[in-house]
């Protein structure tokens, strides 16, 4: 015969715990529910401008590419600017281009067959 452990003297008894039930009220609390409305509307009014600042960044991109491309042309002009300044080039574009010749120089044109 089994014997229960709140019969037996000197053996402390149980004591029931008794947990109270408790209740979700997180969509019933109005502070909780006014701060995900105002997240959701300032999501929604400002994804617009999300997107426009998104496509400056990339004109912003496209733009300092465009300014490299330019700096860089801007120093082979400057170089040939710096050629083009030299005695050397002058005389050769003037032989060439404009078929001046020194004192004492003759030109000969090679005739083609045609």
């Amino acid at each position: 015969m089994a014997v229960s452990s709140a019969s037996v003297p000197g053996y402390p008894k149980k004591k029931r715990v008794i947990m109270k039930k408790r209740k979700f009220r997180g969509g019933k609390n109005p502070l909780v529910l006014a701060m995900c409305l105002l997240l959701g509307l300032l999501l929604y009014t400002s994804s617009d401008n999300l997107v426009r600042i998104w496509g400056m960044y990339q004109e912003i991109r496209e733009l300092e590419k465009q300014l490299a491309e330019m700096e860089a042309e801007n120093e082979r002009l400057a170089e040939m600017v710096r050629l083009m300044e030299t005695e050397a080039w002058v005389e050769q574009a003037a032989r060439e281009e404009l078929g001046l010749v020194k004192p004492g120089e003759i030109i000969l044109i090679p005739r083609w067959e045609e």
